[in-house]
């Protein structure tokens, strides 16, 4: 097939009746194409098939007609509620392997009075509960044509990403300090599977024949209520007085709504009561509390601080954080620079299981 030139086609030089009428055909949609681009100085061959123009005589791009909503919406994750339920006991640096708790048991045992006999001797028995610790760490990179065409978007890239660093390395941080790591072969345990916990206490059935509290009514979960606080001043020798002392009610965040369901005469909620009766109790929904043994929904209620003779903090529970969050060191390249970040924490410790309620069924 005989091709002719491209300023031939514009000039119209080449005579008609010389084309075939395939060779017409295909020729003057080449002078289209060429006619449009040096009339446009714009190369838009690529978007032939498509239809980057609004119908009507507006020859504008869509885009051009954009409005933006103010702001930018970013993903959300569940609540961590760890630090609500323990705080931070911050101990160590990021080089700690272990953190390490020293107990001491005395030991002694009067008998009566004799000006001649000797007395036994006291004396107390040393132990240490140990905690390793386990490191993270995630790196950001900034600059690079990826970030530079966000921000002409409009975006700030390194605030986000910096946003992103903190996000990560708490999410791994409340998981240690929830479930353990390493299935507890590491001695670094969390809130749900520290080796010194006791057990857990089944909760009795309602009057639907279930204990969990989606089916009970207000007075059998306030009486659930009332024998966790008996059972915590039983165990811990009666040094521990609900009315005068601080303490925690850590619930799953499924049965959080129950606890402002009314009575039946409509005029008391159990969290109203609770608050009323106990000033000094502490609730903490936690989700990580739902379903969390075999299935069923589970409870904690703890003493916050129950110092007697001991020299420590007299916390109950604590959750061990080494580090939260700090930089390791910049590195910087052709166009970008990237920096990354790391925490260290040992998870839960249980420094009192003597002062800690645990029910199950809820």
């Amino acid at each position: 097939m005989k091709r002719y030139s491209r300023q031939d086609l514009i000039n119209n030089k080449i005579a008609h009746d010389n084309m075939s009428a395939q060779d017409s055909a295909e020729n003057v949609e080449i002078t289209k194409k060429l006619i449009t681009r040096d009339t446009l100085g714009i190369n838009f061959s690529a978007m032939d098939s498509q239809a980057p123009y609004i119908g009507g005589s507006v020859s504008g791009r869509q885009d051009l007609f954009r409005a933006f909503l103010p702001g930018v919406i970013r993903d959300m994750t569940q609540m961590r509620q760890i630090d609500n339920v323990l705080g931070m006991t911050m101990v160590g640096d990021f080089l700690t392997k272990e953190v390490v708790q020293a107990t001491e048991q005395r030991t002694g045992n009067a008998i009566g009075y004799s000006e001649f006999a000797s007395a036994p001797k006291v004396s107390y028995l040393t132990d240490y509960e140990v905690r390793n610790t386990v490191r993270f760490m995630v790196e950001a990179e900034f600059g690079g044509d990826s970030d530079k065409m966000a921000i002409a978007a409009g975006q700030d890239p390194r605030t986000t990403k910096m946003s992103a660093v903190t996000t990560a390395l708490e999410i791994a941080r409340n998981e240690v300090s929830v479930y353990g790591y390493f299935g507890g072969q590491n001695k670094t345990y969390g809130l749900l599977n520290d080796p010194n916990l006791p057990a857990y206490i089944t909760l009795p059935n309602g009057a639907n024949a279930t204990p969990e509290w989606s089916t009970k009514t207000f007075l059998e979960r306030q009486k659930d209520f009332v024998e966790a606080i008996t059972a915590l001043e039983l165990s811990t020798g009666n040094n521990f007085s609900a009315s005068m002392m601080n303490f925690t009610f850590v619930i799953p965040s499924s049965v959080n709504g129950y606890l402002n369901e009314l009575n039946n005469f409509g005029t008391m909620s159990l969290r109203k009561w609770i608050n009323e009766t106990y000033p000094r109790c502490t609730i903490v929904p936690m989700s990580e509390l739902n379903d969390a043994n075999g299935g069923a929904n589970v409870f904690y209620m703890f003493v916050d601080n129950l110092l007697g003779d001991s020299s420590d903090t007299g916390a109950v529970m604590s959750q061990l954080v080494v580090s939260k969050i700090e930089s390791v060191g910049t590195m910087i390249t052709y166009d970008t620079q990237s920096e990354k970040f790391r925490n260290s924490c040992a998870g839960t410790i249980v420094h009192r299981p003597y002062a800690v309620y645990r029910a199950t069924g809820m």
